[in-house]
């Protein structure tokens, strides 16, 4: 008996568009995310079978979507966005009390003399 090829899913090339298209990288995590996501729910429906190439078609074919793609992206770039957020937020936060301490500890030397 021969067990059939898997059928090759173009989702990486339609979601990284670039080499460096590092919305394109997170969402393609998100898409890996998502199908990890079926395949257990598959499993618990399933009784512990691994689905079949049959059986993630339906899967495969909604994800391929425009829509879906376009999903994809708007929330890896939502994904960057707070991340470069909170980076600019927590830099600014280190700055401000490095420069604070550094005038902290300037005036203390101004008033003590020391």
């Amino acid at each position: 008996m021969t067990l059939p090829s898997p059928r090759y899913n173009f989702i990486y090339s339609r979601l990284v568009t670039q080499p460096n298209d590092i919305i394109g990288i997170i969402a393609y995590a998100r898409y890996k995310q998502q199908k990890i996501e079926w395949v257990g729910k598959f499993k618990a429906d399933h009784g512990g079978a691994e689905p079949t190439q049959a059986d993630l078609e339906p899967f495969h074919t909604v994800t391929n979507t425009d829509t879906s793609i376009d999903g994809c992206r708007l929330q890896a770039k939502e994904i960057l966005d707070e991340f470069i957020s909170k980076s600019i937020a927590q830099a600014s936060q280190d700055i401000e009390d490095t420069y604070s301490d550094a005038m902290q500890s300037e005036l203390l030397h101004i008033v003590t003399g020391k």
